[in-house]
């Protein structure tokens, strides 16, 4: 049941504007834009170089108000072999369809790329294994939108590896994967950022997005994020349930804070941790779907305990919406070992229903109903200092009015 595409195939010219190549004959053939389209009276181009800059060994090199576009592999390229490269600026420049990345580097340090623009990439916009790296107020937009042209963990506007990395005041649109990736990064700052439209070809995903260890001393702070979809995927659907998420804390991290963030339009959870030892506090979660306004998940070998949830208002959009909180756990029986929640404001016009829990997970499949009525019955009444608003309370609708962001789900 997996996809799978052509290209380059004569016989797959179907649709205006289609075309294909034929290396031995050095012959271009393609479906013309209308029966009256006449090539000769047009100027048509075609990319023919690999990439614009490839280092070897750089340093201290700035690149300032150039315009890449339409390189094969990528426009600025450093794999990072033998050495290191450090002190590398772009500045204002834009990027346009690449066929793969925009900027790839490997081992490097001290890199900043700002008030650049990045659109049409079909695998990455930004792949940087390095330390030290300022992203900057750049935009990103169309990024990996054809398909079957990402490599695996491509479609991803922003993705950096390592430590001390800093990615804040970008704007993030139409992305068919993640739309930030931090990995492996070890005081890594995520912040301002304005994050929408992201898993649009693709699924298990998210707005934010990292994995991997070295998380400690991490920050994602009051950033916005919105319009996070999911496409069933053959290989990984757990069910028929989507489960691309906001901000999505992946396995093997510890000791990230999430906070002052706004998160709206979900398909799978506006919150979701796949990891322990986190902090979430002063967040604003409205319209989460599939797996909860705040989704929390245990594997065996991949503990989430010691997530601590504290002063977010969550708003239940939807009365489709399975809850407020959603867990599940292969390891433990009840909700007391996984993650702690207090001072927190749910706010659920649809009804009283905030909490589902699901021992067993989507691994084995089974639920046991003893399981669920107990973590149910030590789940309620709601921790110390919590409240849930419902349909007719004065609070909830001077709340609705005083703070939902007025974004919702196209047609």
């Amino acid at each position: 049941g997996w996809k799978f595409f052509l290209e380059n195939k004569l016989a797959a010219l179907t649709q205006p504007g289609e075309w294909a190549f034929d290396a031995p004959s050095s012959s271009l053939t393609l479906y013309p834009l209308s029966s009256a389209w006449d090539p000769i009276q047009h100027t048509i181009e075609a990319a023919v170089y690999q990439l614009a800059f490839d280092f070897v060994i750089s340093d201290y090199i700035t690149f300032s108000d150039l315009h890449f576009r339409g390189q094969i592999e990528a426009a600025v390229k450093w794999d990072g072999s033998g050495a290191t490269s450090h002190d590398i600026q772009f500045l204002g420049c834009t990027f346009t369809d690449q066929e793969q990345s925009g900027i790839e580097m490997g081992s490097s340090s001290n890199i900043v790329i700002a008030n650049c623009s990045f659109t049409g990439m079909q695998n990455t916009a930004i792949n940087i294994q390095a330390n030290s790296v300022s992203v900057v107020g750049n935009s990103f937009t169309s990024i990996g939108m054809v398909q079957g042209h990402q490599n695996k963990g491509g479609g991803v506007a922003v993705g950096l590896t390592g430590d001390n990395n800093v990615i804040c005041y970008n704007q993030v649109t139409n992305i068919s994967y993640n739309g930030i990736v931090f990995t492996n990064s070890h005081s890594a700052q995520v912040y301002n950022n304005f994050v929408s439209g992201c898993t649009l070809t693709m699924s298990d995903g998210g707005g934010i997005y990292t994995y991997g260890s070295d998380s400690i001393g991490s920050n994602v702070q009051n950033n916005i994020v919105a319009n996070i979809r999911s496409l069933p995927w053959d290989g990984f659907t757990r069910g028929d349930a989507p489960i691309s998420n906001g901000i999505y804390i992946d396995n093997y991290c510890s000791g990230i804070t999430i906070s002052g963030n706004t998160v709206v339009d979900v398909d799978g959870a506006n919150f979701f941790a796949n990891s322990g030892n986190h902090k979430w506090t002063n967040n604003l979660l409205v319209g989460g779907g599939a797996e909860g306004e705040i989704g929390v998940e245990e594997m065996p070998g991949n503990s989430v305990v010691g997530n601590v949830y504290s002063n977010n208002i969550v708003y239940i959009r939807s009365e489709l919406d399975v809850g407020a909180i959603k867990e599940t756990s292969d390891v433990h029986k009840n909700t007391t070992q996984m993650a702690s929640y207090s001072n927190n404001i749910y706010c659920n016009p649809y009804g009283s229903l905030f909490f589902t829990w699901n021992n067993g997970g989507y691994a084995s499949g089974q639920t046991d109903p003893a399981d669920v009525q107990a973590a149910l019955a030590l789940a309620l009444p709601l921790s110390f200092g919590e409240r849930e608003l419902q349909a007719g309370d004065e609070q909830l609708e001077h709340r609705r009015l005083e703070r939902e962001v007025p974004l919702s789900r196209p047609p």
